[in-house]
């Protein structure tokens, strides 16, 4: 008797944990993990901000840092790597790190993902992105670095985490070029 009822709990406590893995538990969890986490490794171009405001973003594409050649060379331009990037699009600036109050969304990935996003940001990449910014609405960044092993994953995880299908993702993710 106390066997067919410790089964029956155990069975039911699996399929609670099915159903919340499906749902979205982890999913909230990886949302969290991008609003709170700072945006790019690099304290010289970020600092402690989850999203990068586009216009700072390209402000800080190439930062002339003196005269001398060799210490040019610390914007995005050069800090490109592998991973994937949240895009978001608001009406008005973000106030008090509201990030999940946003209009639209778009996730990409790139083995060169500030290039990616810059040309996102100048009418070279996802139009939808490009019209928000000639519209006026407030378009922010977040990149999650990764090994490019990893990106099809990860960007599979973060389309699914954001809904953004619902949005300017046509697809679940997951590069077939690769």
């Amino acid at each position: 008797m106390y066997l067919i009822l410790g089964l029956g709990i155990a069975l039911f406590l699996v399929c609670i944990l099915r159903i919340g893995r499906s749902s979205g538990w982890q999913g909230g969890q990886l949302r969290q993990d991008v609003y709170k986490t700072p945006s790019f490794p690099s304290p010289d171009l970020s600092g402690s901000e989850s999203f990068i405001y586009y216009e700072d973003f390209e402000e800080k594409w190439v930062v002339s840092n003196g005269r001398n050649k060799s210490k040019r060379r610390i914007g995005f331009k050069y800090q490109d790597g592998s991973g994937c990037y949240v895009v978001t699009i608001y009406k008005r600036p973000v106030k008090d790190e509201k990030w999940s109050k946003y209009e639209n969304i778009y996730i990409g990935q790139s083995i060169h993902v500030c290039q990616r996003v810059h040309n996102h940001f100048n009418g070279k990449g996802n139009g939808y992105i490009y019209a928000d910014i000639l519209k006026g609405r407030y378009v922010y960044v977040h990149f999650v670095m990764c090994p490019k092993e990893e990106m099809n994953e990860l960007e599979k995880r973060l389309i699914q985490a954001f809904n953004a299908t619902d949005s300017y993702n046509r697809t679940r993710g997951g590069s077939v070029r690769r």
